[in-house]
């Protein structure tokens, strides 16, 4: 379908870097259908974005980002000509950012691309043409509802598990921040806490400590990291010792190069 695209995109829990592609000259609009993901752009100047099911983001080909995805997660993209929106009349301030598009619009447009993810792409070209034409123009009308949004406008419903996840991304560090602390933020019994969990199909300490693991993992393989010591990266993210750290890593097959130091 050439530079129009859309797809689904089925991730499991890690992270990577995305390269910048400034040639392609195009813009995405990525929905997370189920769990989630964080975008930091590499520019400091640029915030991390960070979303939960039911929310998206639009990022142009020129960013280079770190991208994460606390949770298996699944991806709804649409991938246009920046042209498109300038065509329209838009103009974006910034390379990457959070839509805030109200449900009226955001929710008929994720169910449009999954639509269209499920069917085999056309091979006439008026039909081409078509679906081209119109992924451009769901593009666009989300991009125009985020823009001009009323922020009374309401929202897709957030779970207690979207909201539990929000703050674990936010305070994995913290030793101090447990399953029973988490509960209580949250103004639920850990009981349900923990049957949240369980739909998902993980658990709550699981997923703390593999949020952990993850922070952990990043700070070993960055250049600053190489220069700390496995006790000292530890607690820095919330382990109690080398060892609980170790054992971790070891439990998803994660064991550190210099595990030996």
């Amino acid at each position: 379908m050439g530079d129009h695209a859309a797809y689904r995109v089925d991730v499991r829990r890690g992270s990577a870097d995305r390269q910048a592609t400034p040639d392609a000259d195009l813009i995405r609009l990525v929905f997370v259908a189920a769990g989630g993901m964080s975008l930091t752009p590499k520019n400091p100047d640029e915030p991390p974005i960070r979303l939960l099911a039911g929310e998206a983001l639009y990022a142009l080909t020129s960013i280079s980002a770190h991208v994460e995805w606390p949770v298996n997660s699944t991806l709804y993209v649409i991938s246009v000509p920046y042209r498109r929106l300038t065509e329209a009349g838009m103009h974006l301030d910034a390379i990457a950012g959070k839509i805030e598009a109200p449900i009226s619009v955001l929710h008929p447009v994720m169910r449009f691309v999954e639509g269209v993810t499920a069917v085999d792409h056309p091979e006439d070209r008026f039909s081409q043409f078509v679906v081209q034409d119109l992924l451009a123009s769901q593009l666009v009308a989300v991009m125009l509802a985020s823009k001009h949004s009323d922020e009374a406008q309401p929202r897709l419903p957030v779970s207690l598990y979207q909201r539990a996840l929000r703050l674990m991304i936010a305070h994995s560090a913290d030793p101090e921040f447990t399953p029973t602390r988490l509960a209580k933020d949250l103004c639920a019994s850990l009981r349900n806490l923990q049957r949240a969990f369980t739909r998902e199909g993980t658990t709550v300490a699981g997923t703390l400590r593999s949020l952990r693991v993850d922070a952990a993992r990043q700070l070993m393989s960055s250049p600053e990291g190489h220069s700390n010591s496995l006790e000292s990266i530890a607690k820095q993210v919330a382990f109690t010792s080398r060892a609980a750290l170790q054992r971790a890593l070891q439990a998803t097959d994660q064991t550190p190069e210099f595990d030996a130091m």
